[in-house]
């Protein structure tokens, strides 16, 4: 079993808390409540179980990965890669931002708030052991809010805390992925990622006030905008 399924239920809570944020947004109190309910409950029975799984697999694992001049070439090579990804879905956000922006400033429309967010899954290369064209074959999915890395932070920001490993410059995205996953990735981990799915979710929301005597109603919209990236070699 491959680290993104590991994962996927420990998501839920995540997905029930955005629900219940939603919910309240919307004045549905109830249905609030029975999301953080339900978020408490999955976060209760995942402690159980990701305390099991990791005495079980991770206290046991041993990271195969050997630092060899070639392997840490390959490393860079795949943090070039996922900085141009990093660029250029950071260029389209952007993009998508600004011109909701501006719907948002002229109000005339039917939009008054949006949310912007952005999920990138990493898929096992086709060559991996546990790689399977039935499965999905995830390796870990992220979620980052309207931009990946720091928004105020220069394209060419260092995020590199390993220097005298790996002494290159790192974008927010290879950083993200050796330092800011539960459980940890190993570096051998690292270097079974074949692709990259890029998945940038607009939701276009309205609301209407009973205060003025008019109907209230929040309305969402979510068409996703996809791209996909192949990891050459």
């Amino acid at each position: 079993m491959c680290v993104g399924q590991q994962f996927k239920p420990y998501c839920a809570a995540g997905n029930y808390l955005d629900e219940a944020r939603k919910s309240l947004r919307r004045c549905q109190y109830q249905k609030c409540f029975d999301k953080l309910e339900q978020a408490e409950k999955e976060i209760q029975d995942q402690k159980a179980s990701l305390k099991k799984y990791l005495q079980k697999e991770l206290e046991d694992k041993k990271d195969s990965f050997q630092e060899t001049p070639e392997n840490i070439a390959k490393l860079e090579k795949l943090n070039d890669h996922l900085r141009v990804i990093e660029h250029e879905t950071n260029a389209e956000a952007k993009k998508i931002k600004q011109a909701l922006q501006a719907r948002l400033r002229e109000q005339k429309d039917f939009l008054t708030d949006y949310e912007l967010e952005i999920d990138l899954v990493f898929y096992l290369r086709e060559d991996d052991p546990e790689y399977s064209e039935d499965e999905d074959s995830i390796l870990v999915t992220l979620d980052c809010h309207h931009y990946i890395g720091f928004e105020d932070a220069d394209e060419n920001y260092d995020y590199n805390d390993v220097i005298r490993f790996l002494p290159f410059k790192h974008c927010a995205l290879f950083h993200t992925l050796y330092d800011h996953i539960s459980p940890d990735l190993h570096w051998s981990d690292l270097l079974r990622i074949g692709s990259v799915w890029v998945i940038i979710k607009v939701e276009y929301q309205k609301k209407y006030g009973l205060e003025t005597g008019k109907l209230r109603r929040d309305n969402w919209i979510g068409p996703d905008e996809t791209f996909h990236y192949r990891l050459m070699e």
